[in-house]
């Protein structure tokens, strides 16, 4: 029976740009979202580790998904999207009978808080992937990338630039440009001698409230100017990144940081939390360069530095203000399938 891994990801540079078509940068992460099958008695079914719960379910392409008792809420809402977007492609068989259907991202929670690493979207690779091997189709990363890209716009009830999901695919330092048809992870290497901290800001943030609130201020006439600022910002960090200069990297990490704190505030968004601006003024103190990650509002950010006794310091400071510093590999491999 197949099952799947993909890992997260830490946006370096084009958070917010990216939706109006700027290039992103990002990273993968050594979190990685799991998902299985695994062939037993009784009806095919969506299971829960944790508390034991299995919710039984039929799925033809021609009818969809249909919960045969219980309908699993939330839990449910993830794999519908896949499923959905999979009854969109003719002469698929029916998901089999006795197939159970394990997910876990556990590895992206504190507690009962997401880091914001992604996991929803490298769950939708790794889900992607198992139910392409399970129905017959091909499971090479050109033939899963529309559909996942799809399957996690759905489930973000439309809203997603896709470079989370091409990062959890393809794995490693990537540079997608999104208004090419379609999106493409060119691979980057990650410069040697440049050192990142990663830290959570203790405070969960919501992706589509802080999204809705950037695209009302994008909307006015008095953004303008700071969205072009924001753009010009994405494209000379992205071509930083691509030719792995430090130098230019944590220049260019700097003035990202700056456009978008700008645009916060004069949007009133809420990108740049007090946790992020301790975090900045500390490693600024360090001589390191600091901006958040994503979305903003919280989840997490990190510190750029060509110094390994500054990037340790950082870890310890960081630690002593009562930030959580995630001692995460990254750059780590993209999809993997067994079967």
């Amino acid at each position: 029976m197949p099952e799947a891994s993909a890992p997260g990801k830490l946006l370096l540079s084009g958070e917010y740009a990216v939706l109006r078509g700027a290039p992103a940068v990002s990273v993968s992460v050594g979190a990685r979202a799991l998902a299985r099958v695994e062939q037993l008695p009784g009806p095919a079914a969506l299971f829960d580790a944790a508390s034991g719960t299995s919710w039984p379910f039929d799925w033809t392409p021609e009818a969809g998904l249909l919960w045969l008792a219980e309908d699993p809420g939330e839990r449910g809402r993830l794999p519908a999207a896949v499923l959905d977007t999979l009854a969109g492609i003719p002469g698929l068989p029916a998901w089999p009978k006795h197939c159970r259907l394990q997910l876990d991202t556990d590895a992206f929670t504190a507690g009962q808080s997401k880091y914001g690493l992604g996991s929803s979207a490298a769950l939708t690779v790794a889900l992607t992937a198992v139910a392409a091997e399970l129905l017959g189709l091909p499971t090479d990363r050109a033939a899963l990338a529309p559909i996942a890209a799809r399957a996690h716009r759905l489930f973000q009830h439309g809203s997603g630039s896709g470079v989370d999901v091409l990062t959890a695919l393809h794995g490693g330092l990537v540079c997608v440009q999104p208004d090419q048809e379609p999106p493409q992870a060119e691979a980057l290497r990650w410069p040697s001698g440049l050192s990142m901290v990663i830290a959570w800001s203790g405070r969960p943030a919501s992706t589509p409230a802080l999204i809705a609130a950037f695209d009302r201020f994008a909307a006015s006439d008095s953004a303008t100017g700071l969205l072009d600022a924001l753009e010009g910002s994405a494209g000379e960090a992205a071509a930083a990144w691509r030719a792995a200069d430090i130098g230019q990297i944590l220049r260019c990490t700097g003035n990202y940081a700056s456009s978008l704190a700008a645009l916060d505030e004069a949007g009133n968004i809420g990108i740049v939390t007090d946790e992020h601006r301790r975090l900045a003024d500390s490693s600024a103190a360090a001589g390191a360069v600091y901006k958040s990650s994503g979305a903003g509002g919280g989840d997490l950010g990190f510190a750029l530095t060509d110094s390994p006794s500054t990037a340790s310091r950082l870890q310890q400071d960081f630690a002593a203000a009562g930030f959580d510093v995630l001692d995460m590999e990254t750059v780590v491999s993209g999809l993997e399938l067994s079967r």
